[in-house]
């Protein structure tokens, strides 16, 4: 009863402010409106990709898909910017924009550049009115709040997810945020293959298997791959690039030397038919130093089955 009092209060306070102020309170509730059915219109679409490109897969394959988290994300996002909320508004422009850029950065083109504009432009439109209603609600009613104290205490936990995965996504896409574990090269940024490339350390048209850095800050400060036709390890020493790798045809022995602890990677020993060897570093959490070993194992046996 008391939250239905609130609200009517609240509907007779921005009624009283329209009349006051004219139109300007209402010109801020629509661009809002049109940002929140923007924002519905991407999930809706959104939605309606990941189910057509994993229909076959079935209900298991649509959950898993990359493009449902973008699916949940806009609408959470869709419910903040109905309830004004600002920090809705501009995670959903900055979530959006985001997401064409590193579009671009991994096929070189937007595709609909018109509508990307039109969409952008309302998100804009939105997030600023947002902050434009709250202003002028603030200044007619000092007292004013923009949320109520549970609008608040669920919200933000949310917001503050959300926002960091928008940086986590920036940090990975951009080459800043190293992966801590063993990936395939379809979870590397365009970014990092990119600085692999042009440091001599991938051959061009050379497709990563499996790849894992120790670096913290850049992935040129040392790791380990298993292409489609070798192995490859390198490490940066005093500012010099140093990289080492086999053909599969030329492996004669691969193990673990020495396992890894909590606080230390796997020592992985690589050696030829010629004597030559050198060391790959894997993490040893759910056997991913293993997972190494046999797919250099495998590869080097079918190479030289084949030769």
């Amino acid at each position: 009863m008391e939250w239905e009092i609130s609200k009517d209060r609240n509907n007779n306070e921005e009624a009283q402010i329209t009349r006051d102020v004219g139109p300007e309170l209402e010109e801020c509730r629509i661009k809002i409106r049109r940002g929140f059915w923007t924002t519905v219109v991407i999930t809706v679409l959104t939605l309606a990709m990941t189910i057509y490109a994993n229909y076959s897969g079935g209900i298991i394959a649509i959950l898993n898909s990359e493009f449902f988290y973008d699916v949940v994300i806009f609408a959470i996002l869709a419910i903040g910017i109905y309830y004004k909320s600002r920090v809705s508004a501009v995670l959903a422009l900055s979530y959006y924009v985001v997401g064409r850029i590193l579009l671009y950065s991994d096929t070189g083109k937007v595709s609909g550049i018109i509508w990307v504009l039109i969409i952008t432009a309302l998100l804009a439109q939105a997030a600023l009115s947002t902050f434009k209603y709250h202003r002028i609600r603030k200044e007619f009613n000092p007292e004013y709040k923009a949320t109520s104290k549970l609008t608040w205490w669920m919200a933000t936990p949310i917001n503050i997810v959300l926002a960091f995965l928008l940086l986590f996504i920036v940090m990975t896409e951009s080459g800043v945020w190293v992966p801590a574990t063993l990936v395939k090269e379809d979870s590397l940024s365009t970014s990092h293959l990119e600085t692999l490339r042009q440091n001599d350390i991938l051959n061009e048209g050379e497709r990563i298997e499996l790849f894992f850095s120790e670096g913290l800050t850049s992935i040129l400060e040392g790791g380990n791959i298993v292409t489609d036709t070798r192995v490859i390890s390198y490490e940066t020493l005093d500012e010099e690039l140093y990289v080492y790798s086999a053909p599969f045809s030329e492996i004669s022995f691969v193990g673990i030397e020495e396992k890894g602890t909590n606080l230390t990677f796997s020592q992985i020993y690589v050696e030829t038919y010629d004597g030559q060897g050198f060391y790959l570093l894997a993490p040893h959490e759910e056997a991913e130093d293993e997972q190494f070993v046999e797919a250099i194992k495998d590869k080097a046996k079918s190479a030289q089955s084949e030769s």
